[in-house]
């Protein structure tokens, strides 16, 4: 397990980085983020950068798990289309496990889920990305 720690530049964000936090796992070839918190203005650049890490090693697949994530900003979903379309380039798969009304639903209600492999469990995601390794 990898967290990645950002220096934040105030007291306010400081205290929001104690709390956000991102476990990297590995399930074969497969690389699953695992995030705590809010994905916002504060955190996106550590959330960014935890997925670029992960795309920068060359997995077969990334799954960002949202599971444990209570808000999800609009920086955080731009943060995921930039790292589909780094993932399309490298040939590396992409999804994230995302369920509920502060994950999925600002997702679906933008239409990203057309774009982004969205599935409601980190069980589901694995089924599908090993069954199609």
């Amino acid at each position: 397990m990898v967290d990645h720690f950002a220096q934040p530049a105030d007291s306010t964000a400081s205290a929001h980085q104690d709390r956000f936090a991102v476990r990297e796992s590995r399930i074969g070839g497969i690389v699953v983020l695992s995030i705590c918190d809010e994905v916002d203005m504060f955190s996106a650049p550590q959330f960014s950068q935890a997925i670029r890490d992960a795309l920068g090693n060359a997995p077969a697949g990334v799954i960002v798990d949202l599971t444990e994530v209570k808000f999800l900003a609009s920086v955080g979903m731009s943060a995921l289309l930039v790292a589909q379309e780094e993932a399309d380039a490298l040939s590396a798969r992409f999804g994230i496990v995302a369920e509920g009304a502060a994950t999925s639903r600002p997702i679906r209600l933008l239409g990203l889920d057309d774009i982004l492999a969205l599935y409601p469990t980190l069980d589901e995601a694995l089924r599908d990305f090993q069954s199609n390794s």
